[in-house]
C-alpha cells in the first residue's frame, strides 16, 4: 500500500488500534514502522491511539486469577498417594479435508457464532476477544499460506510444462 492508503484507511477506521495492526498485517511490517509513516504524513501523536500498557498486565492477572480460582482443589480433595498414568491409547484420527476459504470470505471475529456455555460464561470478556482475535489471525495466516502454495504449484506446473 502507499503511504496515503494507509493514512487514508487509518483515518476512517472506527478501531484506531486495531487498524495500526491490521495495516502492519497487510503490509508485512511492524506497527511501529506504521505509525511512523502515520507520523510522517500529517497525523499528529495525540491521534495515534497509545501503546498498550498498564490495562493488559491487569486483564492478564484477572485471567491467572480466574484460571486459579476454577482449578484449584481444596487440600482435603488432594490425593495423598501418586496416581499412576494411564498408558496412551493409541487412536487412528480421521484425516479430513476442507476447503480453506480466502481471506475476503473469511467471517470478522465478532461474526463467528460460538455455542454459549457455562464454563464461556466464567471467562472475562477481555480473555474472550482475545482468543477470538487470535483464531481469527490464525485464520489468515492460513489463508496467505494457502495462497503461497497455489503460487508454488503454478509455478511449478508453468516450469514442468516449459520443459
Amino acid at each position: 500500500m502507499t503511504e496515503n492508503e494507509i493514512v487514508r484507511d487509518f483515518r476512517t477506521a472506527k478501531k484506531k488500534r486495531e487498524q495500526i495492526g491490521i495495516l502492519a498485517d497487510l503490509n508485512a511490517c511492524s506497527r511501529e514502522q506504521i505509525r511512523e509513516i502515520l507520523l510522517r504524513n500529517g497525523i499528529s501523536e495525540a491521534e495515534l491511539p497509545s501503546k498498550p500498557g498498564r490495562r493488559r498486565a491487569e486483564e492478564t492477572e484477572v485471567f491467572q486469577q480466574q484460571i486459579k480460582k476454577n482449578h484449584a482443589k481444596p487440600d482435603g480433595f488432594r490425593s495423598r498417594k501418586p496416581v499412576p498414568a494411564a498408558e496412551p491409547k493409541e487412536e487412528k484420527v480421521p484425516e479430513i479435508e476442507e476447503e480453506i476459504l480466502p481471506m475476503e470470505e473469511m467471517a470478522e471475529p465478532e461474526a463467528v457464532h460460538v455455542e454459549v456455555s457455562e464454563v464461556q460464561h466464567k471467562v472475562p470478556e477481555s480473555v474472550k476477544k482475545a482468543c477470538r482475535d487470535r483464531i481469527w489471525g490464525i485464520g489468515q495466516e492460513v489463508a496467505e499460506l494457502e495462497r503461497e502454495r497455489r503460487e508454488l504449484q503454478k509455478f511449478l506446473g508453468d516450469v514442468e510444462g516449459v520443459s
